[in-house]
C-alpha cells in the first residue's frame, strides 16, 4: 500500500514540478554499476544508481532495490552529485527486508545517458553470489503529464570470497555492460593468443586503435559503463603492454601482458581519459598510440529563465534571457521551445520568440552539452491580445463552384491586418484570406475562389505590425448549396434535388405497378370463383335432363311426348348456354 501511494504522490508531484514542459515521452532505463565485480568478505564497497534518459527529459524517479541480506548489508546512502535536488522519500534502508527505497525529483528536466540518482555503500557478510535488483521503479517525463518512461532495469551480480582467497591475476570477472540494458549478452575480454611470431624488421608500428563504446576521440559520451578497446595484431608483434589513465602522453612499461587483440577496461569516472598501448617484436618496443576518451554524464547546471520584455504584456515577441554552465564537456546548444510547437535552436545569452499568439504559453529552454546531456528551465508567460475588429456583414447563402463570392465587412483599427477563415464542421480552415484596415476603420473582406458545398463558421482576427494578435471571434455562418441544375423563376432545383425527385417517382411507380397487379389477380381469381360456380350450376341442370331422358328411353317412366320433347328443348338450351358462356368468361379471365 505504501509503495501504490508513493508512486501516486511522485507523479503529482512531477506533474506540479513541470506545469506543462512539453518534450515528448518515450523511454528510459534504471542501471546500476558496477554491474560485475569480486569482493573479499568484510569489504566495502559502492555501487551507483544512474538512469539513462534515451534523449528525454525526465524530472522524478523513484525505484525499491532489493539486496540479500546475508551476503549484504547497507552501510550508507549518499545523495552528493545526484541530479535530483528534492526528496519526497528520503533514501531509507530496510535492513530486515533487504530494501533501499527512495523517492526523488528536480525542479526541471534533466537528460542524459548516465544520470547519476544515488550512491549505496555494501559491506559483505558471507561469501556466495550476492544478486542486487528491483522490486519495483519508476522514472517520469517532464512533459507534464507524469508518464511513465521506465522500459529497463539493469540490475548487479557480485561474488563474494574468503579474506584468504586471492583472485589469480589472470582471472577476469565477466562485466555486463550497462550500455545496453535490456541485452543479457556479456562483455568477454579478448582471451590469450599463443603462437610464434615472425621475425620483424623494424621496430613495430603504432597500434591503430578502437574502442567499441567511444568509437570518436574527438567526441564527448554520456556513458560510463565497461568497454573493449580493440587493436590489430600484426604477425611479428610478441608482447603488448596497455595503461589508462589521465595522462595524455604516458607510455605505457616495457613489461608484456601477454599477447591479445584488445583488453577490457571497467567503466571510467568523468572526465578525459587515455588509453595507451604499444607493440614488441624481436628487435624492440615501439611507439605508444594514445587513444583519447571524453565522458561526461552530469547535465549543465541548473540555470534560470527570466524575460526581457516581462511575463505578462502584449508583446508577440518576448525575449528570453539565459546563461548555463557545463562543468566538463561545455554548452554544446541551446533547445527552445514554446507549448507543443517547433523546436527552435537558440544560442548563450537569450533568444527573442517567433511571434505567438494571445494566451499563456509556457516556454521550455533546455541547455545541451557537448556530451548530450541536458538540463531544462521553464518560464510562464502571458502574451496579452490587442483590440478585436467588429464585423458587420457576412455573405450568409453561396452557390457552390459558381462565380459568386464570399464577402465580409466590419470595423477595425486603422493600419491593422484582419485575417479570415472559413471553418468546416471539423474546424478546419477550407479557405482564408487576409485585407487592410482603411484609414476611415473599415475593412472589406472578399475571398477569391469558389467553396464546396457545405455549411461553415467565419473567424475573424486582427494582427498588428508588431505581429500581435486578437483573439479570434466566430462572426456567424454560411451555408454553401449547390448550383441548380434548372431554374425557373423564384423555382430552382440543383442536380441533387432532380436526382431525388426522380428517385421518390420511381420508387412510386413501382409501388403503384405492384398495388395493381396484386389487385388484377385479386380481380381474376374472384372471376374465377363466379364462372367455377355458374359452370356447377348448369352441368347440375345437363345432369338433371339427361337422367330425365334416361328414364324415358329406358321404360321407367310414364312422361308423354310433349314431356319428352320439353326436355330435349331444356337439355339443348342448357347446352347452348354452356357454349355461349365458357368462351365469353374464359376471355375475360385473360384480360
Amino acid at each position: 500500500m505504501l509503495n501504490r501511494f508513493n508512486i501516486i504522490l511522485f507523479s503529482c508531484v512531477a506533474v506540479l514540478a513541470v506545469g506543462g514542459s512539453v518534450l515528448t515521452a518515450e523511454a528510459a532505463t534504471f542501471q546500476l554499476a558496477p554491474a560485475t565485480g569480486v569482493f573479499r568478505t568484510g569489504e566495502t564497497f559502492t555501487v551507483n544508481l544512474k538512469i539513462d534518459t534515451m534523449s528525454q527529459t525526465v524530472n522524478a524517479a523513484q525505484a525499491t532495490i532489493l539486496f540479500p541480506k546475508d551476503k549484504l548489508e547497507v552501510v550508507e546512502t549518499r545523495k552528493e552529485g545526484s541530479v535530483f535536488n528534492f526528496w519526497l522519500e528520503e533514501p531509507t534502508v530496510f535492513a530486515a527486508d533487504g530494501k533501499v527505497r527512495f523517492v526523488a525529483g528536480a525542479q526541471a528536466g534533466v537528460s542524459g545517458g548516465a544520470l547519476q540518482i544515488l550512491n549505496i555503500v555494501f559491506k559483505t557478510k558471507t561469501d556466495g553470489s550476492a544478486i542486487v535488483s528491483f522490486e519495483d521503479a519508476a522514472i517520469t517525463s517532464s512533459d507534464g503529464t507524469g508518464t511513465n518512461l521506465l522500459t529497463g532495469l539493469t540490475g548487479a551480480q557480485y561474488t563474494i570470497v574468503t579474506a584468504q582467497f586471492i583472485p589469480s591475476a589472470t582471472t577476469t570477472p565477466v562485466i555486463f555492460s550497462t550500455s545496453t540494458p535490456s541485452s543479457t549478452a556479456p562483455i568477454v575480454p579478448p582471451p590469450q593468443i599463443t603462437r610464434t611470431p615472425v621475425p620483424g624488421k623494424g621496430l613495430p608500428g603504432k597500434p591503430k586503435v578502437r574502442a567499441d563504446l567511444y568509437p570518436d576521440q574527438a567526441q564527448w559520451y554520456n556513458v560510463s559503463a565497461p568497454f573493449l578497446v580493440r587493436w590489430e595484431l600484426p604477425l611479428d608483434i610478441s608482447g603488448i603492454s596497455t595503461a589508462f589513465n589521465r595522462e595524455a602522453n604516458s607510455v605505457p612499461p616495457a613489461v608484456s601482458e601477454g599477447l591479445t587483440e584488445g583488453k577490457l577496461v571497467g567503466a571510467a569516472k568523468d572526465g578525459i581519459w587515455y588509453f595507451h598501448v604499444r607493440f614488441r617484436n624481436n628487435i624492440g618496443w615501439g611507439e605508444t598510440t594514445h587513444y583519447k576518451i571524453s565522458i561526461d554524464t552530469a547535465p549543465p547546471l541548473p540555470f534560470t529563465v527570466d524575460v526581457a520584455t516581462g511575463l505578462v504584456g502584449d508583446n508577440p515577441h518576448p525575449k528570453l534571457m539565459f546563461r548555463a554552465s557545463d562543468a566538463l564537456s561545455g554548452i554544446g546548444r541551446f533547445v527552445v521551445r514554446v507549448d507543443n510547437g517547433e523546436v527552435l535552436e537558440g544560442t548563450d545569452g537569450g533568444y527573442v520568440l517567433p511571434a505567438q499568439p494571445p494566451g499563456k504559453h509556457t516556454v521550455s529552454v533546455r541547455a545541451v552539452d557537448r556530451a548530450g546531456n541536458s538540463q531544462e528551465s521553464l518560464a510562464h508567460i502571458d502574451i496579452l491580445p490587442i483590440p478585436a475588429p467588429t464585423v458587420t456583414f457576412i455573405t450568409p447563402f453561396l452557390t457552390a463552384n459558381s462565380d459568386e463570392r464570399f464577402i465580409a465587412k466590419g470595423l477595425g483599427t486603422k493600419g491593422n491586418t484582419i485575417h479570415v477563415a472559413l471553418l468546416d464542421q471539423r474546424e478546419q480552415a477550407v479557405a482564408e484570406g487576409k485585407t487592410e484596415v482603411t484609414e476611415n476603420g473599415e475593412w472589406v473582406f472578399s475571398l477569391d475562389k469558389g467553396i464546396e458545398k457545405g455549411e461553415y463558421s467565419v473567424k475573424v482576427w486582427a494582427e498588428d505590425a508588431r505581429g500581435a494578435q486578437s483573439f479570434p471571434l466566430i462572426a456567424g455562418g454560411v451555408i454553401v448549396k449547390e448550383k441548380p441544375l434548372f431554374k425557373i423563376g423564384a423555382f430552382e432545383m440543383s442536380a441533387g434535388q432532380v436526382l431525388f425527385v426522380f428517385i421518390v417517382l420511381m420508387l412510386a411507380a413501382i409501388i403503384s405497378l405492384w398495388y395493381w397487379l396484386k389487385f388484377k389477380e385479386a380481380k381474376r381469381l374472384l372471376r374465377y370463383g363466379l364462372v367455377e360456380y355458374d359452370f356447377a350450376k348448369m352441368m347440375d341442370l345437363l345432369e338433371k335432363d339427361i337422367g330425365e331422358l334416361e328414364k324415358n328411353i329406358g321404360g321407367a317412366g310414364e312422361h308423354t311426348g310433349e314431356e319428352m320433347l320439353h326436355y330435349m328443348a331444356s337439355l339443348s338450351e342448357t347446352v347452348k348456354k354452356i357454349k355461349n358462356y365458357l368462351p365469353k368468361e374464359i376471355g375475360k379471365m385473360k384480360e
